[in-house]
């Protein structure tokens, strides 16, 4: 299995396709994988647009709130 992993900051809109591409390319040879996501406290709905994707993929999301 290999992990890739993605920091992410006010992404919202890329995170579908990110994670429809990499499937498509990972899936189709029988790699197995899991995305992580770290999030840099984004503001704009990416968090709840991982939480989404987590649905239908294998994602695991990291957040980082500043202080």
């Amino acid at each position: 299995m290999i992990s890739i992993i993605i920091p992410t900051y006010e992404e919202k809109g890329n995170i579908p396709k990110l994670c429809t591409r990499i499937s498509d390319s990972l899936s189709e040879k029988g790699i197995k994988y899991e995305i992580i996501f770290i999030d840099d406290n984004s503001q704009d709905g990416t968090i709840e647009e991982i939480k989404e994707a987590q649905k239908s993929y294998p994602i695991r999301q990291i957040g980082r709130a500043h202080v």
